[in-house]
């Protein structure tokens, strides 16, 4: 079940005692919402985890992400003209491959991927090898399997479903009610917006805590 925006603004107005929404608008509530979801974003991107089959974009070794991506966590299958995977990816380091073989960028160019390297100065951006050529059946880059942060869809109308998980839907309001609160001259920088603020770090870090006991009780569990 996903969190509707209407539910977020519901709860909104009745905080700020404005459910006719006089002195904060259902547009700025929205606004405040997709800045909650984009924050979230920061902290946790992997909350808005995707797999998806993705076409490559360009021809050539430098290699962008789809345009709703936010930071790739791995590309992991070759797609085969029937979108079934057939060959995997390996991720490694562009040093890796520069000690390895100085001339990677110049090798001879294939539409399927063998390794991939991901740019640390920005997250859309990731470095393929061999270097992409055209598919000579389809004359396009070939599809691959990626796993990514999917930015949040704008928020434009009540019915809509935010992409944030259910269980984030305390850390959307807290976050939303400091930007309305600040964006109001009565209550911008008051303790109010503040314990807003607070509340959200707050959900934000214990989540964060609870996920990585998890994942350390998980990985000791495989261990033994």
């Amino acid at each position: 079940m996903a969190i509707l925006a209407s539910q977020v603004t519901s709860r909104l107005s009745k905080t700020l005692h404005d459910i006719g929404l006089v002195r904060w608008t259902e547009s700025e509530m929205w606004e405040a919402i997709d800045d909650a979801q984009n924050a979230i974003l920061e902290a946790r991107p992997d909350l808005y985890e995707v797999t998806e089959d993705v076409q490559l974009r360009d021809i050539g070794v430098r290699q962008r992400a789809p345009e709703d991506c936010y930071d790739i966590f791995d590309i992991t299958y070759n797609l085969d003209d029937n979108r079934i995977p057939f060959s995997g990816i390996v991720k490694t380091e562009r040093g890796t491959m520069d000690r390895a073989m100085r001339n990677w960028m110049i090798s001879p160019p294939s539409p399927r991927m063998e390794h991939w390297m991901q740019d640390i100065r920005e997250k859309k951006i990731f470095w393929a090898y061999p270097p992409v050529s055209e598919d000579p059946d389809t004359g396009e880059p070939g599809w691959v399997v990626m796993r990514y942060a999917r930015r949040p869809i704008k928020v434009t109308g009540s019915a809509q479903e935010l992409a944030s998980p259910d269980e984030m839907i305390n850390s959307v309001y807290y976050f939303a009610m400091t930007r309305l609160l600040e964006k109001d001259e009565k209550f911008a920088g008051s303790p109010q917006a503040q314990a807003f603020l607070e509340k959200f770090a707050m959900t934000i870090g214990a989540r964060t805590s609870g996920d990585s006991q998890k994942k350390q009780a998980k990985d000791e569990n495989e261990g033994t």
